[in-house]
């Protein structure tokens, strides 16, 4: 596990705290008992994030860091990842408490 501080501006809000790359493909454990899940990983269609820590901001990033796709998902919405290419991405969910990334792959 890896961990950076990082500054976050959007559109809506300004977020800062730490980037943290897990290479647990189920649960980050960000700390003070909060934690996240990507599934399904593998995904086909829709990517959703199940977080203990609300709003949640997701990033979608090549293995190189290039932002591919972002928003803002609500409990049980999921993101449409039809677009991207099959193959390895970073997940990175980020809210006001910090942010934690992991791997995941597109079919």
């Amino acid at each position: 596990t890896l961990a950076y501080p990082f500054e976050h501006v959007g559109t809506e809000e300004a977020v800062t705290g730490r980037f943290v790359i897990s290479t647990d493909a189920k649960v980050a454990q960000p700390g003070g008992g909060h934690s996240f899940q990507v599934y399904p990983n593998p995904a086909g269609a829709q990517l959703f994030v199940k977080s203990t820590l609300t709003p949640v901001w997701v990033e979608i990033r090549d293995l190189s860091g290039r932002l591919l796709q972002s928003g803002r998902l609500a409990e049980g919405q999921g993101m449409d990842v039809l677009n991207l290419a099959p193959g390895l991405y970073l997940v990175r969910v980020v809210t006001a408490e910090g942010s934690w990334a992991k791997q995941w792959m597109k079919q």
